[in-house]
């Protein structure tokens, strides 16, 4: 039922739409959600991360990379926070820093804390 909503033609629009805004894309599928599977389960963990990678997924399709993570949503009725994506380079080149920005956003909080650790004693030195 997720998937069937994630990738449909109406839903891709969206979230095309709000990528292109700035905006992050999981806002503009919240309430469809909420409609569809109900608040309880939208608001599920790993409910959360799976309609992440679907959209993640979606708009990688569309030639969009996440851009930044984290940025806070108001009065989201599913999502407190959400990421931003930006149009691909039409070459598709990756340079040294987009690679390190998709390996920074891949990490959980407790890797992020001892990398930022890490970071932060290697800094001093």
């Amino acid at each position: 039922m997720i998937l069937e909503l994630l990738f449909g033609a109406e839903i891709r629009k969206a979230l095309v739409a709000a990528a292109e805004a700035g905006h992050p894309p999981v806002a503009a599928v919240s309430r469809e959600l909420v409609e569809r599977i109900g608040a309880e389960k939208a608001s599920l963990t790993n409910v959360k991360q799976f309609i992440g990678l679907c959209i993640r997924a979606v708009l990688e399709e569309e030639g969009f990379a996440v851009e930044g993570a984290g940025v806070r949503l108001s009065h989201d009725p599913v999502f407190k926070t959400g990421s931003v994506y930006r149009r691909q380079d039409p070459q598709g080149s990756a340079n040294a820093s987009d690679l390190l920005l998709r390996f920074l956003e891949s990490l959980n909080d407790e890797e992020a804390a001892v990398a930022l650790s890490y970071l932060s004693r290697r800094s001093k030195t």
